[in-house]
């Protein structure tokens, strides 16, 4: 429409331009084409937001900040003790709550149309995989289990499953699609395809609060404990 003037598509997760063997997830097309698409506009503002994977899912089933995510368990099973790891855990992984990545584009959006960034990143918490175990233990004082997952068990369709994705409701229960959603996600993982490019938004807007991994599960806990 004519009376448009900004735009953010809803890409919120990391690049799709990643290569085949990095990014197995066959929709990555749309997102892409998208882009392809609003670059015809020249007087339509627009930016490819990217916030990694979203911090909700490591504290499941607790919600100390509200979330509309649907259950998944990613990286983390809270209730199980549970840690997966892809490949050696030395990759970089971007994890930004929901909440912060509302915030951040609450304020872009505020921003006039011709200082966006093309490219943005909602930068919550930049860590490497096999910190997340630490982190939780200390959150806790509870000892987890870490099982690390090999990139050619990942890629036969074989990934780790967190204990909690098959007790609970899980994407419908469609058990395919669960297996499908983890190994595109661990896989990407195992190739730094969270390390998210961009504009890290903080630079633009470093008066927003961001969610630390560190306060959220400890969070979590407290409400796991009380429950």
């Amino acid at each position: 429409a004519g009376t448009v003037s900004k735009f953010v598509p809803s890409e919120f997760n990391l690049d799709y331009k990643l290569p085949e063997d990095i990014l197995v997830y066959p929709p990555k097309l749309q997102p892409v084409e998208a882009a392809e698409e609003l670059a015809r506009y020249p007087h339509l503002s627009w930016t490819l937001l990217r916030n990694g994977i979203f911090l909700d899912y490591l504290g499941l089933p607790c919600k100390p900040i509200q979330t509309s995510l649907t259950p998944l368990w990613l990286f983390l099973d809270l209730d199980h003790k549970m840690c997966h790891v892809p490949d050696d855990g030395s990759q970089t992984l971007v994890l930004t709550h929901s909440s912060d990545v509302a915030r951040y584009l609450e304020r872009l959006i505020c921003l006039p149309g011709e200082q966006w960034p093309r490219e943005s990143a909602v930068i919550g918490n930049k860590l490497q995989p096999k910190d997340i175990v630490s982190i939780a233990e200390q959150a806790t004082g509870q000892k987890f289990e870490i099982v690390f997952d090999l990139r050619d068990n990942i890629r036969g369709g074989k990934p780790v499953i967190l204990p909690s994705n098959t007790k609970q409701e899980v994407l419908g229960g469609d058990m395919e699609t669960l297996y499908a959603v983890v190994a595109g996600t661990i896989l990407a993982a195992a190739g730094n395809g969270y390390d998210i490019p961009g504009t890290d938004l903080s630079t633009l807007f470093p008066d927003v609060r961001r969610t630390t991994i560190e306060d959220f599960l400890k969070s979590c806990w407290a409400l796991k404990t009380k429950a």
